[in-house]
């Protein structure tokens, strides 16, 4: 073999596996209706792809957890996840959540009435005052509507229940745990300079805040990670958007995890097609379908290594969630992208990729992957636990208080602290405000005059 063809063969190969990387990484980021849309695009471009029209789930890699299984069979053979067929509405999954929050008759009618009058976007189309007269309250005060409006306001998904966008994404804000120097400025800017972001008129923002353009694009970049709509997930119109491609379902003591069927695991190279070209492969009128066949197979390899790896890092997940799955928010473990990578043997950027934008649904409702990484506090003895498990459980401590004590801060961290739950009481008014949760010098206060 001559030098030149030798350097030829090389580049050529280094090429070919360049695309596949590339093509690869790229795809563990689209979400699922861009990824929908891209095969689909394919589809009509490539005549070398096709539909398998049996609809079977994928091929589920050998290498999961022996505790989280999957199969081969068609869901409409096993009936497994018939449930989930479609998606929880926004209405559902919040009448789920005030069962958890120990609301009287009351409070509960008031719940419903405020969850009925929300829009698809999770936004309050009425004002307490008009949900008051649509009940034909004449008895209680507007001060009680708004303590139920706040309890709803805690609900996932972050931001429901907003009268605006600018309460929305406060709330939103409010939920994430690291309060740097950047959250404060993009809380800021959410509270007192929205309209400016919508005219944007970022120099304006800037000279009122007296802050550098490095600062405010941080900032922004914090905002955009929020969402303006968090009701849309659950919205009977949202489509793709909020699809889970995965479904959990406890079967006795153990959890199946499977991939939906859908164009993403049922579309393949044409059989029939790529028999032909590789018959033929010197004949000149088939030469023209060599390179549709080429992107067909590289797009099929990219395809079921994305799937693959969602389905290893939902089952890993659901492995080790599986107490918060089946006993609830108390339940949830301390737990990060490095420790799915780490167990997956992937890098941490993969299972970045693949959590965002990525549904499964459960028995509890349907979560983006990345809901389950929480942050977390480390314990005195070196232990973790999450953070959503210890607000549930200052949540819990408020709600069941002495009506003729509201327990302090400090008094909780105690408290939580007998629970085996050692933390500082800076770290339980963090949480305690993130709850919305007024001071105990407020509760009890307002506790007096009730």
């Amino acid at each position: 073999m001559s030098m030149k063809m030798l350097v030829s063969l090389r580049a050529d190969q280094r090429l070919s596996m360049s695309m596949h990387l590339r093509q690869a990484i790229t795809m563990l980021q689209y979400s699922t209706l861009e990824l929908t849309q891209i095969i689909q695009q394919s589809l009509a471009d490539n005549p070398l792809l096709d539909v398998d029209e049996t609809e079977e789930s994928a091929d589920c890699p050998s290498s999961f957890s022996a505790d989280v299984t999957c199969t081969k069979s068609p869901l409409s053979q096993d009936g497994a996840f018939e449930n989930y067929a479609i998606p929880m509405s926004l209405r559902r999954f919040l009448l789920e959540q005030t069962q958890g929050s120990h609301f009287d008759s009351t409070q509960q009618i008031i719940a419903e009435a405020i969850i009925d009058s929300l829009d698809d976007a999770g936004f309050l189309t009425l004002s307490l005052a008009e949900i008051q007269a649509c009940l034909g309250d004449d008895t209680h005060s507007l001060a009680l509507y708004e303590a139920v409006l706040a309890q709803i306001q805690t609900f996932e998904p972050s931001g429901v229940a907003a009268r605006d966008l600018r309460e929305c994404l406060c709330l939103q804000l409010n939920n994430t745990v690291e309060r740097n120097a950047i959250w404060h400025i993009a809380y800021e800017i959410i509270d007192q300079h929205l309209p400016l972001i919508a005219a944007h008129m970022a120099k304006k923002i800037m000279t009122k805040m007296r802050i550098d353009s490095d600062t405010f694009s941080q900032a922004i970049a914090l905002i955009r990670q929020l969402n303006p709509n968090p009701g849309r997930l659950y919205a009977a119109d949202s489509h793709l958007t909020s699809e889970p491609e995965l479904y959990a379902k406890k079967n006795r003591e153990q959890w199946i995890v499977k991939l939906k069927p859908s164009l993403l695991t049922n579309v393949r190279v044409n059989a029939y097609y790529s028999s032909l070209i590789k018959q033929n492969r010197k004949a000149a009128e088939f030469a023209s379908l060599k390179a549709p066949l080429e992107e067909a197979r590289i797009l099929m390899s990219s395809l079921e290594r994305r799937n693959a790896t969602l389905l290893a890092v939902g089952s890993y997940i659901v492995e080790t969630q599986k107490d918060f799955l089946t006993h609830g928010a108390a339940h949830m473990k301390a737990m990060n992208i490095a420790d799915v990578a780490q167990a997956l043997g992937v890098h941490e950027s993969t299972v970045s990729r693949i959590t965002s934008g990525k549904y499964i649904a459960t028995p509890n409702g349907v979560f983006e992957l990345k809901y389950f990484f929480p942050s977390y506090v480390r314990m005195d003895e070196g232990s973790q636990c999450s953070a959503v498990a210890i607000k549930f459980k200052i949540k819990e401590l408020i709600q069941r208080e002495d009506r003729t004590h509201a327990l302090s801060d400090l008094e909780i961290a105690k408290k939580l602290k007998a629970l085996g739950i050692g933390v500082a009481r800076r770290t339980v008014a963090k949480y305690r405000e993130a709850l919305h949760i007024l001071p105990s010098y407020i509760r009890q206060r307002d506790s007096e005059l009730a």
